[in-house]
Parts: structure tokens; sequence; C-alpha cells
């Protein structure tokens, strides 16, 4: 629990808060007391949520899904008002952990304590069930570690079978690594998707480790869809069952029933607490300083914990992946049953008795799924909606397939193609100086602020931020999903660095950079959960072309270390690990060197950059492929992380390259030159394929990027093209007709999601992946 401080209020309702339990992007969570010493943990919506009436609908609807449930493990709602100026509601306090912080702090669960949260989750899912509840946001940070067992709490997005729905038409709500495979494909959500939710969680309290990974929310989605989970941390007693919970198919999972069965056919519980020693030691301490018997004492050092109070990712096309096959798998041979088989038998009949609850959006079918590099168009139509408790949601116009991309009409080994249809094309208020693409959101930044568009064109919000230059990476604390900006500072002056909700663009906290710095300033990255800052250090007027870089850690937002001079200068940050690479940019030399952000930016080899002569040095983004740093000068270098040596070059006599990027697995390099761009294998460095530009262009490529089986160039000109990355052969391309004398680089466009978002003075343009 942490202090109230001048932003919380001292009373909600009858109750005098005495600290905040956990924050997320809905609210605030308080521990609060009655007058008659009554002890409740108060959920209050934030401010500028509470005007939205689609989201006071939400919280109205979480309110009555809430008081509809009850059992033994569950929060009962003990009062609330959802009409008030700020809706809050009461639950009933459990002294408690939750599960994520309690793995988190102190390793993953035992088997006794596992085969207890398995059956005390499956009794608090058959209480909710019973009522025609689908909770829908199950995961580690909600339930809660008690004395007496577990318990499920936040109703947030639970929604009745009957299919009431409070999402964004077109777009599904959840949390990426817990959703069931038909949740993020907006299919049907019945009780048992709450299953699939159940044996992730199960996963992580056996392995500490989300079972589909914690990068962005579309790769993880794509394995929630395609991929199989390790199992090998969950107890061999206890696999069959969380398998069975994990299958692709809702009408193979198990029942609550079927669990509870089978958590009591196991070994006979011997007495004592369910939870191990430490866990326990944790939680009778926090009730003795509750009943003011004992003294607050520090818990040990925590990992990275999915927040108690984490707000649903929402998550529109064609952000989803590609729609699997769920048929079942072949009959097995004659035989005797597996035990697996034994705990999906009795579950059929009750899943398909629920199976006819709508979906949050309906799908087109287009087919068997693809591979993750796939990609569509998004609906052209999606309006955000709230619908009142009771009150079914209408139909939804099925939004454009996203599956596999149609096959390619230019010519192949040519850099030309069709022009692109754009989608849409929508106003700013503001001139569009650079554009991003972050949690299924078009981000505008412009120097008044930052606007945000969704896949389909519509405006989602506006952000005043006093802006001199667009730096900005997304990342996550937990399970709350965030952009981070650099901004002028209109309260300490200067710069600060500034986290808001990439879905409704509220700010989160903000941190003012402890330099003298002027753009460009940006954000580099998120590197083991901190933030790391880049720009020119102007207030050390002793060393000319000083830059510093300065390491906050997001969770504290205190600084873990800095570094200024010289020698300091770009930051290129890898997909995974603490190991970046800084390029310094002096006047007479260019170098690379590596920095473990994880050691306090303790320095590692330096290396010349070769052939960076004539202004052509290292550019960002640099790509890292085969577990090795690319980059592109007079040739294309692949250099191994732990010696820097060249792994391997790529040199074109008579040309030199001018940028480079990798696929999303790093496998393959795609590098342009001043003619032509090149497809090579990352770990051997050979050419897979080259298409050239047309000869009556005498523009080169300024920027690369890649996103859902494309490769986007933009090049000097500032017409984008948009390449099909299996085959070289150009999909579209495309030149606004305004774009006219467009500078190296300067033209401002965002790929991600199968979108592409082009900015030109006061107007984002939507291209879908195919261009058509």
């Amino acid at each position: 629990m942490e202090l109230l401080d001048s932003t919380d209020p001292a009373r909600i309702g009858p109750y005098r808060l005495l600290g905040r339990l956990g924050a997320g992007g809905m609210g605030k969570v308080y521990l609060g007391r009655s007058a008659a010493g009554r002890t409740v943990a108060v959920k209050v919506v934030r401010p500028e949520l509470a005007g939205d009436s689609g989201f006071r609908a939400r919280f109205r609807a979480e309110v009555s899904a809430a008081r509809a449930v009850s059992g033994a493990f569950t929060a009962p709602v003990v009062d609330a008002d959802p009409d008030g100026e700020l809706p809050w509601m009461a639950t009933r306090f459990v002294v408690s952990l939750a599960l994520g912080e309690a793995v988190a702090r102190r390793g993953p669960l035992p088997e006794r304590a596992l085969r207890m949260l398995l059956g005390g989750i499956s009794e608090a899912l058959e209480s909710i069930h019973a009522v025609g509840l689908v909770h829908r946001d199950l995961k580690p940070g909600n339930v809660l570690l008690a004395l007496d067992g577990p318990h499920v709490v936040d109703f947030g997005i639970a929604r009745a079978v009957d299919g009431t729905a409070f999402t964004t038409t077109g777009s599904v709500l959840g949390s990426p690594g817990y959703m069931s495979p038909e949740q993020a494909l907006g299919r049907a959500v019945t009780p048992a998707s709450d299953m699939f939710a159940l044996g992730a969680t199960l996963v992580f309290a056996a392995s500490g480790i989300r079972p589909f990974g914690d990068d962005h929310p579309v790769a993880v989605l794509r394995r929630v869809v395609n991929d199989p989970v390790e199992l090998g941390s969950v107890p061999a007693s206890m696999r069959d069952a969380v398998e069975a919970c994990l299958d692709k198919s809702p009408e193979r999972r198990p029942t609550p029933r079927r669990l509870i069965d089978f958590v009591g056919d196991g070994p006979v519980d011997g007495g004592g607490s369910w939870l191990p020693a430490e866990l326990t030691g944790d939680i009778m301490a926090a009730d003795q300083v509750m009943q003011g018997t004992g003294v607050p004492q520090p818990l040990p050092p925590v990992g990275v914990v999915p927040p108690l109070h984490s707000a649903p990712t929402e998550v529109t096309p064609p952000y989803l992946p590609p729609e699997p096959d769920f048929a079942p798998p072949p009959i097995a041979p004659p035989g005797a049953p597996s035990r697996r088989k034994l705990i999906i038998g009795l579950s059929a009949a009750a899943a398909v008795a629920v199976a006819g609850g709508g979906a949050a959006i309906a799908m087109s079918r287009s087919g068997k799924g693809g591979s993750a590099a796939k990609g569509g168009s998004p609906s052209p139509t999606a309006k955000t909606t709230g619908v009142p408790t009771g009150q079914s949601a209408a139909p939804a116009a099925p939004p454009a397939p996203h599956g596999p991309l149609p096959a390619p009409t230019g010519k192949k080994g040519s850099l030309d193609g069709p022009a692109a249809v754009p989608k849409w094309t929508s106003t700013t208020p503001d001139t569009v100086v650079s554009l991003s693409s972050y949690g299924g959101m078009a981000i505008a930044a412009g120097f008044g602020g930052r606007h945000a568009f969704d896949p389909t064109g519509n405006s989602r919000w506006n952000l005043p931020i006093i802006t001199r230059y667009q730096g900005g990476t997304d990342g996550s604390a937990g399970n709350d999903k965030s952009v981070y900006f650099v901004g002028g500072d209109t309260i300490r002056g200067g710069y600060a660095v500034i986290a808001a909700d990439p879905v409704t663009g509220a700010e989160q906290w903000r941190a003012g950079i402890p330099r003298t710095t002027w753009a460009p300033t940006r954000v580099a990255g998120v590197v083991g959960g901190m933030l790391l800052v880049a720009g020119d250090d102007i207030g050390n007027p002793a060393q000319f072309l000083a830059k510093f870089v300065w390491a906050l850690d997001i969770g504290s937002r205190q600084t873990v270390w800095e570094a200024s001079g010289p020698d300091v200068g770009s930051l290129f940050i890898p997909p995974a690990g603490t190991r970046i690479l800084m390029s310094a940019e002096q006047l007479t030399q260019r170098s690379l060197q590596l920095v473990d952000a994880g050691n306090k930016g303790a320095r590692g080899w330096t290396k010349p950059v070769h052939g960076a002569v004539g202004g052509a040095y290292v550019k960002s983004p640099a790509c890292w492929a085969a577990g090795r740093f690319v980059y592109a000068t007079d040739k294309v270098y692949a250099l191994d992380l732990d010696t820097g040596e060249e792994a391997w070059t790529y040199p074109v006599a008579g040309e030199s390259f001018t940028n480079c990027v990798s696929d999303t697995d790093g496998s393959t390099v795609f590098a342009g030159s001043t003619k032509a761009l090149y497809c090579l294998d990352g770990k051997s460095g050979d050419l897979r394929w080259k298409s050239t530009m047309p000869k009556e262009t005498s523009a080169m490529f300024a920027e690369i990027r890649y996103d859902f089986g494309n490769v986007y160039l933009m090049d000097s000109a500032g017409t984008l093209w948009a390449v099909d990355a299996a085959t070289g052969t150009t999909r579209w391309k495309y030149r606004d007709a305004r774009q006219n004398g467009t500078m190296l680089g300067m033209v401002p466009w965002a790929a991600g999601g199968g979108m592409v978002y082009v900015g030109d003075a006061s107007t984002v343009t939507g291209i879908d992946a195919a261009g058509t």
C-alpha cells in the first residue's frame, strides 16, 4: 500500500481512504474504512473517464456483474455509486498478495499450492458462470492469494452470455497474454474462454513466465492463436489438466466442475497453510499491520509484476492475427483414453450449451490461418459504442478480411507497381511533424501535442504537449501499455518524459529530464524496465557536440544511470536483452560502442563505423538479425555482439547503402541502396532477392520499415513503396499529390498492425497492407 498524496481524495462515499492499493488505466484502488470500522477496497474511476458515457455504462455493468456473483473465492460488492461524480465501487477487502506480485517476489508456486490454486479459481469461475457471466479478464493480476485460498476479482470487462458487450465495434478487449484464441479473434466469448485464461494463469504460476511472451500485444496474440505452450514447469500430475484448458478449440476445454473434481481426486491435503511459508508470512505480516499490531516490513525486491488493477488492452483489426482452423485434431488410434481425455470428456456438452453468446465483432472467414506475417485492412465504419446493462449490442458490420494478403501485382525484380488506394484521410488540429503507431493507434505529433487515430481514421484523443521534437517508443510496465514522449514541461520548465495511454490518451505520469537539452532529444527505447532517453547536452559548454543518455526506472521514476560527453550518441535497442549499441557521431569519426544498460551503462568494445564519410553514418532504424547488430553504409555490416567483429558483409560495386531493417524474427535483412532493395539472409548475409528502382527515378531510400509481411520504403522524393517481403515484388506505391519539393526523410509516416500512415500538413492518410 502507498501513502495518499495531494492528487488522491481523502474520502469516497462513506469511506475514509487510508492508502492506495494500486492504479491502472481505468482508475485507482484505495483501502477505505467506514465509520463503523469496516475495511473495504474502493475502486474509483479516473476523472477523465468519468465523463465518458460509454465508460460509465461499462463500469455500471461491472458493478452489476460483481454484485451478481457470490462465492467463497470472489470478493463481493458491499457498496457502490456508479452514477456519482466519480464512479466508485467498494468490495470486501481481502488481505492478500496478487498472484503476479507473489510469483515475482517469491518465485513460482510449488505443486501443492498450484493444485489449490487450480481448485480455488475453478470454484470462483463456477460461481461466475452460474449467473450467466464470463469474466473475460482472468489473469495473475486479478487473482489474490489469501490465507483462506485464491480469490478472483475485477469484473471490469465481464460479459453476460446473452451477448451484452462494451467493446468498441471492430475491436476486442482483454489482456493479450491470457485471452483465449476465440477472444483474440473477436469470436463468441463463452465460459470456455475463461478456462483458457485459467490454463495460462497456471502456467505463469508454475514458471514465473508469461506463457505467450510479454512483447508487443500483436505478437502475443498471434502466439495465443497459433502456438502451443511450453508446459515443462507444470508438475506432471497437473500437466494434462492445464493442457486441456489451453486447447485451441473451446468445446474441448474442461468445465470448472470437472477441474474441481480433478483436484478432489488428488492427494489428500495434510492441513496447514496452502501457500509456501514465505508467502504465508508476508500475508500474516500485512494482516497484523491492518490490525494495528504489526510494523510494515519491506517485501523482497520485485521483478516484472502484473499490476493488481491493470487496465485491459483494446486491440483493433488488423492487429488481430489470422484466423486459424479450429477443427479438432484427428482421432487417435483405439486404446485406453488418456487422463487429458477424461478431463475434457465432461466439458463438451456444457460448452456447447453456452456457445450461443454473441461475438464482440463479426469476423468474415478468409480461409485457414496464415503465418504471422500476414495482414489486411480494417473496417472503415468502426465507431465507439456503449451498451447499457441488459441490452444486446447491435450486430457489428464485418470488418474487411485480415487473413493472407493477395498476391502482389507489380513486376517481380523491379520496384514498380500499381498505385495504392488509401482507406481514409483525416484532419488533425495541428501540423503533423511526425507519426508513430502504438497500441493500435496512429499517433500524430505536432507542435501543439499528440493526436491519435484508430485504424479506421476516427479521431480517438488529443493530448496537448508543448512539442519541439517527436520522440517516442511503446513499452509496458507490468501489463499497462504506455507510449512515452519527450515534450516541453510546462510544470517544471525544460523538457520531460511523458507517459500516456495509447488507447485513451490519458497522461499517466511525467518525469523532468535532468539535463539542459533541446531537439532532437528523444526516447530511444525500453530496456529491462528502464526508459532510455538520448539527446544533446547543451548544458555542457566545455564539450562541443556533447550528448547524454539518461536511464529512468519506469516503476519508481528514479534515475538508474546517466552518461554524457562527446563519445555518447544515438542508441540502438535490441528486441531482447540489456546489451545495446551506441553510435558516437563526432566531427571526424563515427564509432559504435557496446553498452550494458542493465549494468548501469557499463561500456564494452568500441569499433569504427566503416564507410562513414560524407555524412553517410549509421542511421536509425538499424537492425538486429540472427543475434547480431546490422548497419548499412558503403556495405551492409553484421557485427558479433560479444566481440564487435564482422560476422559478414555484403558489398555491391558502385553502390552505397542508405538504411536497413530486419523482419520480425531477425532471420532476414532488407537493405536499401542508391539503386535497389536487397533481401539478405540474416545469418549468412547471402542474397535472397533484389528489386531495382525504376530507371526514371533518381531518388534513393531514406527510410525502410517492416510490418505484416511487407517491406515499406520512403524514398527521398516522398514516394512510399510496399514490397512483398517473400518475393521482392512491389505490391503498391503511393505519393500524395501535395508532397512537392520534399526533402530527404521529411515526409512523416509510420507502419504498424497491417496499416501505413502518411502525414502531410495537417492530415493523416491510412493505407492498408494490401493497398486496395
